[in-house]
């Protein structure tokens, strides 16, 4: 009775989905996302390596000034750095670099801040070469980044508002394009308009537009996180 029970459950779990299965989960899925766009994001802002990202303001504790970074003996590597005392707090600070596929910043000095991290019970320090505040935007003003499948993309937009999707990979990847996108952490980006002299947008030439557009690339929270969580080798 049990290898008949699982006989037919495989054959549920093998068959091919039907068009118009697909396309009523498609349809489910944007009136959810629908929802999603409307709202209001907000996102910590900050410079790594000269390059501007945006982190979902829920997982920001705090920016501090530097401060001494004690190393772990036989621990640091070029991802963990050391532990940071935060107000009696013990803190460990990485170096997100690798993730975000960035070189190591050479102008955080001076003007560098600690930020200070939390997602899923655990406290991160990152050094940032500076802290932008918080921007808020709604979902439709990111742009897709090209290394994410929309389905990807859909789950990312789904957490950030932690909308509950139910998403059926009703596309067909590669294992390539899969692996791929496991290292991706970039959901999208968003160009932010800066304004540096008082000239109106319409007067502006091309390369005082573009000098005057700042683009952020808006970090997926989870692959980040997991990513960092990764990294540790103890």
């Amino acid at each position: 009775m049990n290898d008949k029970s699982s006989n037919i459950e495989q054959k549920l779990l093998d068959r091919e989905f039907s068009e118009k299965l697909q396309e009523l989960w498609s349809a489910e899925v944007a009136e959810k996302l629908s929802i999603v766009e409307q709202k209001t994001l907000a996102f910590v802002v900050f410079k790594l390596s000269g390059e501007w990202f945006g982190l979902d303001v829920d997982c920001f504790r705090d920016v501090v000034s530097t401060r001494e970074v004690h190393s772990v003996p036989g621990r640091k590597t070029e991802f963990l750095e050391g532990v940071v005392n935060v107000e009696g707090e013990l803190m460990l600070k990485v170096n997100p670099n690798s993730i975000l596929g960035l070189t190591q910043s050479t102008e955080n000095g001076a003007n560098g801040k600690f930020m200070l991290l939390e997602y899923d019970g655990a406290s991160y320090v990152i050094q940032a070469d500076e802290f932008g505040g918080v921007e808020k935007l709604s979902a439709n003003q990111i742009i897709k980044a090209p290394a994410l499948s929309s389905i990807e993309y859909q789950q990312a937009l789904a957490e950030l508002n932690n909308v509950r999707v139910t998403l059926q990979a009703v596309e067909k990847e590669t294992e390539e394009e899969k692996d791929k996108e496991k290292n991706t952490v970039i959901l999208g980006i968003y160009k932010k308009e800066t304004t540096t002299s008082g000239k109106k947008k319409s007067e502006q030439n091309d390369e005082e537009l573009l000098a005057n557009e700042q683009t952020i690339g808006i970090i997926w929270e989870r692959r980040f996180f997991e990513l960092l969580k990764s990294n540790f080798k103890w």
